[in-house]
């Protein structure tokens, strides 16, 4: 009986050890999960702050495109937006007011096959302006250019390159400008 007693007792005691080495080991993996989710909550949490950021990042970029857009429609002058192959990528309102044509016509298209049909330019024309804009400088003139209705009147043009922070070519940027009534107030 003692030596039943004496060998319940180790095995009580070796089953007491691998059970505190099992809730030890437990209570080790508790204090990693509890680490764990707390780091991923903070991660969570500065993911969440991200985003708020990025979406009012967003917004604000939004409303710079529409206050922007707004500003180059409503711009008293044609503006002309073509990519560095010379395709027509932007135009405002007045362009279809100045030279009797929609946007959905010249959007997508080179400036150089519709520069007929927009400006009345000859391409060669249209490519030499391109020419010295590409080189970096600007170009400034007057010609005559046409409606696409046949009506000729005087324009001012203004070509430039627009680059960014770094200098690579964003867009060319044709401003048109109706000079025919200063012409006239010239003249008398």
């Amino acid at each position: 009986l003692k030596e039943a007693k004496a060998r319940l007792e180790e095995k009580v005691l070796e089953r007491t050890e691998q059970l505190r080495n099992q809730l030890s080991i437990n209570m080790n993996l508790i204090e990693l999960t509890k680490k764990q989710n707390q780091e991923l909550f903070q991660k969570n949490v500065m993911l969440e702050e991200k985003q708020q950021k990025l979406e009012e990042a967003y917004q604000n970029l939004q409303e710079t495109k529409f206050f922007l857009e707004h500003v180059v429609d409503h711009y008293p002058f044609a503006i002309i937006l073509t990519n560095e192959n010379g395709i027509i990528t932007k135009v405002n309102k007045q362009v279809e007011t100045m030279f009797s044509v929609n946007k959905k016509e010249v959007i997508g298209n080179s400036i150089y096959q519709e520069s007929n049909d927009i400006m009345g330019l000859p391409v060669e024309r249209i490519q030499e302006i391109y020419r010295i804009t590409e080189s970096g400088r600007s170009w400034q003139g007057e010609l005559m250019l046409a409606k696409r209705n046949g009506q000729i009147f005087p324009g001012a043009i203004e070509s430039s390159r627009i680059v960014d922070h770094v200098g690579k070519v964003l867009a060319y940027i044709l401003v048109v400008r109706d000079v025919t009534q200063e012409k006239k107030f010239s003249d008398q």
